[in-house]
């Protein structure tokens, strides 16, 4: 489960914010992960409350936003936002030369402290 060192670097990079704002009290964070990025939403909450277990961020929680695939045809410039991410496809001429412009991502987006 690759979500616990993910979760673990997270609390890494929160700490490290914490300590450059000079916050005492982390309340929430929040994540937004893209539906291409491998990692399992709820797999990552669990890990966080593992990670935060017995630290100062204890009791914080973890939010995720899901960030949805977002593609740009190189056949007919259309971008559109499929639901499927298996069969990647332009859903407006059904090219498979398509551009990712979104969706693979894994961003800390913000954080609520005290």
């Amino acid at each position: 489960m690759h979500e616990l060192s993910v979760a673990l670097a997270l609390v890494e990079e929160v700490r490290a914010v914490l300590l450059k704002e000079s916050a005492q009290e982390l309340r929430a964070v929040t994540v937004a992960v893209g539906v291409l990025s491998g990692v399992d939403a709820d797999a990552l909450s669990f890990c966080f409350s593992l990670a935060i277990e017995g630290t100062p961020l204890q009791g914080a929680c973890l939010y995720t936003k899901e960030v949805a695939l977002l593609l740009r045809c190189q056949e007919c410039g259309a971008e559109s936002q499929p639901e499927e991410v298996y069969w990647i496809r332009c859903q407006r001429c059904g090219s498979g030369s398509v551009e990712i412009l979104g969706g693979h991502e894994l961003i800390l987006h913000s954080l609520e402290v005290g």
